[in-house]
């Protein structure tokens, strides 16, 4: 369990998801801060503390993995120098083709083809043989939220369709609008994440919905919200389809209730919202 006396540091405090993780944390009451990516770890880190790293260096999401652009590794390397706790934000994108469907933790480890799956299965197993078995890694679904403001620095499923309503009043897909995918709101994941943390939890965790949605009913809802707009499709293959099995999570006390009405929800909200913007 967390103490009074650990704090949360947050590296890359910057990043989207990370904004959400801090107005959690000072919402229940945590001791929280938020670093950089350059910052001075070392100077930063103390004993007690949580480190949660958010960085990412730009040639780790492009090019085969070197230690130089493992920017997780570098910092879980300064954690376990301050003797303190490292959680790693790791991706779904750890999962490789056959086991994308319903990915539980212990089939991870290969990636998905890109660059960055492949980057961070590697990095998982660089951290978890230097941290050992306090180390917390969160695999996230697609992670969403009112992107907006954030594109073009977060390149995201739904930052380019937030932006594209907005701009030209179309959402462009190149896929089939029935591919399924797992999607969390970044309130509901931030959430999750400070859960998890305060529960003391160590091991591989999924963080997703724990079941799959049409990327068009996500397009769809939106548009709704919006108020209009309309779906462009360039390509009707079916392509990179998955959802997370979230029964460990469960197994685990955590809480996970979300249904599909619930997103829908979400995601008229978010175009309400970008019609304001």
């Amino acid at each position: 369990m967390m103490t009074d006396s650990q704090r949360l540091v947050l590296v890359g405090a910057g990043s989207f998801i990370a904004r959400h993780v801090y107005d959690k944390a000072i919402a229940e009451g945590l001791a929280v801060i938020g670093v950089s990516h350059d910052a001075d770890l070392g100077a930063v880190i103390l004993p007690d503390d949580i480190v949660v790293n958010f960085g990412v260096t730009p040639s780790y999401m492009t090019a085969a993995y070197t230690e130089e652009n493992d920017f997780d590794l570098r910092v879980a390397r300064c954690a376990h120098a301050a003797k303190a706790r490292f959680v790693a934000i790791s991706t779904r994108k750890v999962y490789s083709a056959e086991h994308r469907w319903s990915a539980t933790e212990p089939t991870g480890g290969t990636g998905d083809g890109s660059f960055y799956g492949a980057n961070k299965a590697i990095s998982e197993r660089a951290i978890a043989e230097l941290i050992g078995p306090k180390l917390l890694i969160l695999r996230l679904s697609n992670i969403f939220g009112f992107e907006f403001r954030y594109a073009p620095q977060r390149c995201t499923f739904l930052s380019r369709m937030l932006s594209d309503l907005r701009e030209k009043n179309s959402i462009f897909f190149d896929m089939a609008p029935q591919s399924q995918r797992d999607f969390l709101p970044v309130e509901r994941c931030a959430s999750m994440i400070i859960a998890a943390i305060s529960r003391g939890l160590s091991g591989i965790y999924n963080v997703g919905c724990g079941f799959p949605i049409a990327c068009g009913s996500v397009a769809q809802w939106v548009m709704e919200g919006f108020g209009g707009g309309r779906l462009v499709v360039s390509n009707h293959e079916i392509r990179d389809e998955f959802f997370l099995d979230m029964t460990k999570w469960r197994e685990s006390g955590l809480p996970l209730n979300i249904s599909p009405d619930e997103l829908h929800s979400y995601c008229i909200a978010l175009g309400r919202i970008l019609r304001l913007a």
